[in-house]
């Protein structure tokens, strides 16, 4: 870690690393409670103002580094490859007839470059795409998004924090409901059908 006497900014960041990619170390910044916060409200370029006075104290350039919810775990020091397109859902926990996941929304989602970079969230349809890719992984669910009798949105979905996601196939399997919640607070709910009513 750069041993530095400029600490303002530094609060915002849980932990940091410069990993050799390609020949050229590439600098990992974690968000701390403060710098998540600051990230969902003024996106990854107020992020980056804000840890900057550290950043250049530490000879880093605040613009060429990754914002990361976990530094990467690889043993040879090499970033990851290709850009991330969705949380890492873990197996699921079976209730009855439903499906629930527990999952936090990395900073490094690819959405996040363009949806958008003053304040990052998820759009309703990446949520709805995500349902379905679930639902064909462990439900068996064929019929995409094309239809959808019932859609709501009703809290954005952002970075840094924690969501429940409870999915159920219809014994017919003719419609998948899912509920998006963060804290007991709804933040998306829908109901896609198989076909046309």
């Amino acid at each position: 870690m750069p041993a530095v006497s400029v600490t303002e900014g530094c609060d915002l960041l849980a932990t940091w690393a410069c990993q050799d990619s390609a020949g050229r170390g590439t600098w990992y910044l974690v968000p701390s409670a403060a710098g998540g916060r600051l990230f969902r409200k003024q996106g990854i370029r107020g992020f980056l103002e804000g840890v900057s006075p550290w950043a250049c104290a530490a000879g880093i350039d605040p613009s060429a580094a990754r914002v990361v919810s976990t530094l990467p775990l690889n043993p040879s020091g090499t970033a990851p490859h290709g850009p991330l397109l969705r949380p890492a859902f873990p197996e699921p926990r079976r209730e009855g007839a439903s499906l629930r996941f527990a999952f936090d929304v990395p900073y490094e989602l690819a959405i996040f470059r363009g949806h958008f970079p003053t304040v990052p969230i998820v759009p309703g349809a990446l949520l709805t795409g995500w349902v379905t890719e679930l639902g064909r992984e462990h439900c068996g669910w064929q019929h995409g998004a094309s239809y959808a009798t019932l859609l709501k949105f009703r809290r954005i979905v952002q970075p840094g924090l924690t969501y429940d996601l409870q999915i159920e196939i219809s014994g017919a399997r003719s419609t998948l409901d899912f509920h998006i919640r963060m804290e007991g607070a709804t933040c998306a709910l829908g109901t896609l059908s198989a076909g046309p009513a």
